[in-house]
Order: C-alpha cells, then sequence, then structure tokens
C-alpha cells in the first residue's frame, strides 16, 4: 500500500480527510501529510485502514494497477 493507494480508497470511500482519519484513529493532518507524501505511510496506519475498511491484497493490486494506467503504463 502506498500514498496513491490511500488516498484512492479514501476518494473512493466518500470520506473527507477529516472523516477518513477518525475512522482510522489518527488526525486529519496525519492523513493530508501521507497523502502529500510528505510524511511515510506506517506500518501501523496501513494496518489500521487494511482492518478497518477491510481491504483486501486484490483490491490494492486493483488501485495500484490504475495507477500504471495513468502514468501511461510506467511501472512504479
Amino acid at each position: 500500500m502506498d500514498v496513491f493507494v490511500v488516498k484512492a480508497l479514501r476518494q473512493n470511500l466518500g470520506l473527507s480527510q477529516s472523516d477518513f482519519a477518525r475512522e482510522v484513529g489518527v488526525k486529519q493532518q496525519t492523513i493530508s501529510k501521507v497523502e502529500a507524501g510528505v510524511m511515510p505511510l506506517s506500518d501501523r496506519l496501513k494496518n489500521r485502514i487494511i482492518y478497518r475498511f477491510n481491504v483486501k491484497q486484490d483490491e490494492i493490486d486493483a488501485i495500484k494497477a490504475l495507477k500504471n494506467i495513468r502514468n501511461g503504463g510506467v511501472n512504479q
């Protein structure tokens, strides 16, 4: 899971950064910094997101595939 996946999940859920942060037990500023790439996505936060929203690996893989398509097929 990377910052692109976090933002895509949040947007797909229709949640603001504040609402998403509240759901996973962090401050809105934390989500903002993670999405902006200013703060690394910690394993703890990643696990909270996965647990709270019941995210499956195939969903993460699908979002990453969309990222690659958006970037012209470049693997990142």
